[in-house]
């Protein structure tokens, strides 16, 4: 989501998370520019990353989408273990702390549904959509069911 006015509580947190990010990629190498993630993102299946979204993203200007975090941790090497275990709890954590204050504040909430990024259903509360994960994990893994998850892409 990325509205005109946010709170100044808010911002600050989608500037510390971008930074981090950003730092992540520094840490990477010199070889990740913004042109070179946004021209690997076109070779890859993944969630396209142009430069001006990749610019949002570390600069905090937008509410990240865990799809598109997920995409420019992937681009920079992270691995899927790492992503999944580190990068989504705290992307987790981000959206649960700019919620309880956009409510906190009295502010209307409008915004997709998160999608969990491991079975691509919308969670409404994700910590007990974590804590399923957790107890179904083993359960999961016999299935002969794989869940695919499904990403929406949307203009704006």
């Amino acid at each position: 989501m990325s509205t005109n006015r946010t709170r100044p509580e808010v911002a600050q947190l989608l500037r510390e998370f971008g930074a981090t990010l950003d730092n992540v990629r520094t840490l990477a190498g010199r070889g990740f520019t913004y042109r070179r993630l946004a021209e690997q993102a076109k070779n890859t299946r993944g969630v396209p990353l142009p430069i001006a979204s990749i610019h949002r993203l570390l600069h905090g200007h937008t509410r990240p989408e865990w799809a598109v975090v997920a995409q420019f941790l992937k681009l920079l090497g992270q691995t899927e273990q790492d992503i999944q275990q580190t990068w989504y709890p705290r992307w987790l954590a981000l959206m649960e702390k700019i919620n309880a204050i956009e409510h906190a504040t009295g502010a209307v909430v409008l915004f997709d549904s998160i999608a969990c990024a491991l079975c691509g259903v919308a969670v409404v509360d994700p910590q007990l959509h974590q804590r399923w994960h957790a107890e179904n994990e083993a359960l999961m893994r016999r299935s002969t069911i794989r869940v695919v998850p499904h990403t929406r892409r949307h203009a704006g």
